[in-house]
């Protein structure tokens, strides 16, 4: 259970770094002023933060093993998504 739980957290990390890192080429692929890649950011860390405290709570609730079973297969169905939209 923490090997999985250490790599859940390598994978959540790893996903704040890589938006950090791609945002000068979403930014100019898109054509986004600075101002909006901001929004950009904190569309991403304001749905990021949102979603920490219910997620403990369900986990402390349902378990911690269901709960991240469940984010794990959310975030890589909208992560997947993402890459269907028109361009």
């Amino acid at each position: 259970m923490l090997g999985f739980l250490a790599a859940m957290t390598f994978v959540l990390y790893l996903d704040r770094v890589c938006i950090g890192q791609s945002a000068p080429v979403i930014k100019k692929d898109l054509g986004l002023t600075d101002a909006w890649m901001s929004w950009v950011n904190f569309a991403f860390v304001l749905s990021y933060s949102l979603f920490e405290i219910p997620t403990g709570r369900w986990g402390d609730r349902y378990g911690s093993r269901g709960v991240l079973t469940r984010v794990v297969v959310w975030w890589s169905i909208f992560t997947a998504l993402t890459g269907r939209l028109p361009g």
